[in-house]
């Protein structure tokens, strides 16, 4: 079991606060049903030892997708998700179709009829990229995801959001809010 230290406390209890106040913001914003169901969650991420928080992220939307705002995204990884990405992929190697992270068009590739999109856009990775590169800009040891806790709240209705079986895997050794 986790047992998490005075700061540590502090530190989730802000994260949580500031979360759900984006949140609030978001219901403000997206009456409509089409504009809310793109918008799934909030999501963010603390390091635990320095107090550094990451920018507030929902998954792209399906226009920003086109817009290939999410190769942007990928091309500009930091090199722990990266490797974490690449990782991932080769776990699902069945199916896999020769995914190339340098290629400028990834939107192509993918497994079993799923575009890479459908696993980099979301909120939590988006955080964490964030946050990672606000530590540091270089590969840092696996160790420093145990200092990380992450936070995700539902825009829909009342309560958190568990991560997808993706995002589980690529965020692996952060410790999430529940």
């Amino acid at each position: 079991m986790y047992h998490s230290t005075g700061v540590e406390r502090q530190r989730g209890e802000k994260l949580v606060s500031v979360v759900e106040k984006e949140v609030e913001n978001w219901r403000k914003i997206l009456v409509t049903g089409n504009k809310k169901r793109e918008r799934v969650l909030v999501s963010g991420m603390i390091d635990k030892e320095t107090g550094k928080m990451s920018k507030l992220f929902t998954s792209f939307t399906t226009k920003e997708i086109r817009n290939k705002r999410n190769v942007e995204f990928i091309k500009g990884l930091h090199p722990n998700l990266k490797k974490r990405l690449k990782e991932h992929l080769e776990r699902k190697k069945t199916g896999v179709k020769g995914f190339n992270l340098e290629d400028p068009d990834v939107l192509k590739y993918g497994w079993k009829g799923i575009d890479i999109d459908e696993i980099v856009p979301h909120a939590e990775f988006m955080a964490l990229d964030d946050l990672l590169k606000q530590i540091s800009k270089n590969e840092l040891p696996d160790l420093v995801f145990e200092r990380i806790l992450g936070y995700n709240s539902y825009l829909q209705k009342e309560g958190i959001m568990h991560t997808c079986l993706d995002c589980f895997y690529l965020t692996d050794l952060i410790t999430f809010i529940k």
